[in-house]
């Protein structure tokens, strides 16, 4: 009879792990735009209009006539499907986080939000934790912000003019309840850096300049009845030429008592521009300076104002012929400076303030009161 065989020992094969857990939540990302007390309430930014994003050579004219005419809807083209790319973020792609559905923009005049759906081993705190430790979670957080801001037209890589004195921040929020997430995916960034106010001061130092306005009178601002709007308007004029305006609007002096509040004329202005030959600025402004302001019937008119320059290096353009007392105020009076539609706008090249501000005084009729304040598109 054949020997006895023993039988073989039971396989020790292990079973596979399971499969890491995975977590599917929402959450909706939301920048927030605050001014200087913290609150919505005090800042100029508005996602609802379009002077807040108003960039150089955005067309058509005006904005509302073109596909963005909103800062919101200009939002909506920077981050549409951008967020459902993990890669372009700068996420390992080992860290298996996957961003869906991230399309509809919503929008206050404060705060834009786009909300979608996270897929990740982990959520709320723990996720979070396990972002970090990913060193790619830096550059991920930073192109976050640059695409959320993405929309903030500004000039020469600093804050743009609403901004000033505001700062923003982009978190994340319950889709239902609005509260801060903590849930899903933590975020809370800052995405502005400085947003610091334009100062003559600052710019002496920096281009070595004489000082502006280069006359003895008083060139706080506030102090007369008359101011200007920050934002430069573009006007189409006509086919071939666009007119870059900036309004000169009515303002409450801050000393009453003083002689420069009782200013109730304006029939000069001086502009900061390089007056040196090789930046052309003079052959520029001889395309046509003009006071753009409105008639009794509430249409448009126009008359040619006179230019002269200061001494040689003041980089000062006088113009003249305002003729403008405290009641033309009502008729939105403006300073606009003629170019060639397929030309450069004045802003780019010719003011001496590195980011085209176009710093100007308003001289009342005696010339001891010109307060200075600057313009820019954007």
């Amino acid at each position: 009879m054949p020997p006895l065989r023993r039988a073989p020992p039971p396989s020790r094969r292990s079973s596979p792990p399971p499969p890491p857990p995975v977590y599917k939540c929402k959450t909706c990302f939301q920048l927030e735009v605050v001014g200087p007390d913290n609150t919505p309430e005090t800042t100029t930014w508005d996602f609802l209009g379009a002077k807040s994003c108003a960039e150089e050579g955005f067309y058509p004219i005006p904005p509302s006539s073109g596909p963005l005419p909103t800062c919101c809807e200009r939002a909506r083209m920077y981050l549409a499907d951008t967020l459902a790319l993990d890669a372009d973020y700068g996420l390992d792609p080992d860290l298996d986080v996957d961003l869906t559905g991230f399309e509809e923009l919503t929008c206050t005049k404060t705060s834009i939000r786009i909300c979608g759906d996270v897929t990740a081993p982990h959520a709320g705190e723990a996720l979070k934790a396990y972002l970090e430790q990913s060193l790619s979670l830096s550059t991920w957080t930073t192109n976050m912000v640059t695409a959320l801001s993405a929309g903030f037209g500004n000039s020469g890589g600093t804050c743009p003019m609403a901004m000033i004195g505001s700062s923003a921040r982009v978190v994340t929020v319950d889709p239902l309840s609005g509260e801060p997430d903590a849930a899903c995916l933590p975020f809370d960034v800052d995405a502005q850096a400085s947003c610091a106010q334009p100062s003559l001061a600052f710019l002496k130092e920096i281009r070595d300049v004489s000082p502006f306005p280069n006359d003895t009178c008083a060139s706080a601002p506030g102090s007369t009845p008359f101011a200007l709007e920050r934002y430069m308007v573009v006007v189409e004029e006509d086919a071939e030429y666009h007119l870059a305006c900036m309004a000169i609007t009515p303002n409450t002096p801050k000393d009453a008592a003083s002689a420069c509040a009782s200013a109730d004329s304006l029939d000069k202005v001086a502009v900061l521009l390089w007056d040196d030959e090789d930046f052309g600025t003079a052959s520029y402004l001889q395309e046509g300076v003009l006071l753009r302001q409105k008639d009794a019937e509430g249409g448009y008119v126009t008359k040619d104002l006179t230019v002269s320059t200061g001494p040689p290096g003041s980089n000062s353009f006088y113009l003249s012929g305002l003729g403008l007392t405290t009641a033309d105020l009502a008729s939105e009076p403006a300073v606009c400076f003629r170019y060639p539609a397929d030309s450069d706008p004045i802003w780019l090249y010719y003011p001496v303030d590195p980011l085209g501000n176009l710093w100007t005084a308003l001289y009342d009729a005696s010339g001891k009161c010109c307060p200075t304040y600057y313009a820019n598109r954007f």
